[in-house]
C-alpha cells in the first residue's frame, strides 16, 4: 500500500496531466488541435516529497533541483514530435513565445523580460547563447547560468559548476576556471544591483534543517 505522501503526489500529477489531456481533447473536438500550442511545465523544483534525482536541491534553493523543471510542448504541424532541444529557458519566456505564436507583437513600451522560444520549438537545433539570472532571499542565494557554467552563491559561499558534466553540482570549479567564475560573478552582481533591494518585509521560505547537512 502506498504511503500518503506518495498517494497525494500521484494524485496531483494525475490531475495535472488530466488537465493537459483535457485541453488537448477540447482543442481537437473544436477542430483546432493543429492550431493549439500546449505547454506543460512547473514553476519550481520539487518540494518535500519529490525526488529531483539526478539533481541536488529542492524548492527554495537555487541548486538545480530547485530551479530545473521539465518543459513539454505540443503543437502538431509546428513542433516535430519527440524532438529535444538543449536551449535554456525560463517561465518568463512563455509570454513572448505565445505572442509570437499568435502573430502578435509585444508592447514596445513594456517589452517582456523573456525571449520567444518559437524558433527553437520549430527547430530544436536552434540554440542561442544567453544568461539566466536568479536570486532568492533566504540564505542570500544567487545564481547565473550561461552555457555549461553556473555561478552559485549561498550565504558566504560561492561556487562555479559545470552543470552539463556535473548536474549534481559536486565539483566547485571556481579556482580551476577562474576567468569564467569572475565573469559570471561580475554579471550577477551587476544584474542584482539593477533589481529592487530586499527589505525586512520581504517574505521568503527557508528549508534549512538538520536533514540537509551539505547545503549550507
Amino acid at each position: 500500500m502506498r504511503d500518503r505522501p506518495t498517494m497525494r503526489i500521484t494524485t496531483v500529477v494525475r490531475d495535472v496531466l488530466a488537465w493537459g489531456l483535457a485541453a488537448t481533447a477540447i482543442a481537437a473536438h473544436a477542430g483546432k488541435a493543429n492550431d493549439t500550442l500546449v505547454l506543460f511545465t512547473s514553476d519550481n523544483g520539487g518540494e518535500r516529497f519529490a525526488k529531483t534525482w539526478p539533481f541536488n536541491g529542492m524548492k527554495g534553493e537555487l541548486l538545480e533541483g530547485g530551479i530545473r523543471v521539465p518543459l513539454l510542448a505540443r503543437w502538431p504541424g509546428k513542433i516535430r514530435a519527440r524532438s529535444v532541444t538543449q536551449q535554456t529557458a525560463m517561465n518568463m519566456d512563455f509570454l513572448p513565445t505565445l505572442l509570437d505564436a499568435a502573430g502578435v507583437a509585444p508592447n514596445a513600451t513594456r517589452p517582456p523580460d523573456g525571449v520567444s522560444l518559437l524558433p527553437t520549438l520549430r527547430d530544436a537545433s536552434r540554440v542561442h547563447d544567453r544568461m539566466l539570472f536568479w536570486r532568492y532571499h533566504a540564505h542570500a542565494q544567487g545564481a547565473v547560468r550561461r552555457g555549461q557554467y553556473k555561478y552559485l552563491r549561498i550565504e558566504n559561499a560561492e561556487f562555479l559548476f559545470d552543470v552539463v558534466a556535473d548536474p549534481q553540482e559536486r565539483g566547485n570549479l571556481g579556482k580551476r576556471q577562474e576567468t569564467a567564475f569572475r565573469e559570471l560573478q561580475d554579471a550577477w552582481m551587476k544584474w542584482n544591483a539593477s533589481m529592487l533591494p530586499y527589505t525586512t518585509q520581504n517574505a521568503t521560505w527557508s528549508n534549512k534543517s538538520n536533514s540537509l547537512p551539505d547545503r549550507y
